[in-house]
């Protein structure tokens, strides 16, 4: 079962979550971009979405990304994960799974 489960071709709408530590408590995203990205299942090398996300709430380690037009065209699952940088550091949230499916 995929973590997220969208419409082939929807958009508009954000995906959310939490950057958490190994221990389970929020990560801080005080002073980091967030980079939010998407790989077909077997292709690591070419991100399909490779693009800024929003941090919602830094002390909660909450962020969003706003899914584009031409993002999801394509039904098939999908790896997520968003990597936060600053100076001297680089953090990424494991990878989710997304799974697009035909619109009905």
């Amino acid at each position: 079962m995929s973590d997220v489960i969208i419409q082939r071709g929807d958009y508009g709408f954000y995906l959310t979550g939490a950057v958490t530590n190994e221990d389970g408590s929020a990560f801080d995203l005080t002073d980091y971009t967030l980079t939010f990205k998407a790989w077909e299942e077997g292709n690591w090398e070419h991100p399909v979405v490779d693009s800024t996300a929003e941090v919602v709430s830094a002390t909660q380690g909450t962020w969003q990304y706003l899914v584009k037009e031409n993002d999801f065209i394509t039904a098939k699952k999908f790896y997520i994960a968003v990597r936060a940088t600053k100076e001297n550091a680089q953090e990424t949230t494991r990878n989710y799974t997304l799974e697009v499916k035909e619109s009905p």
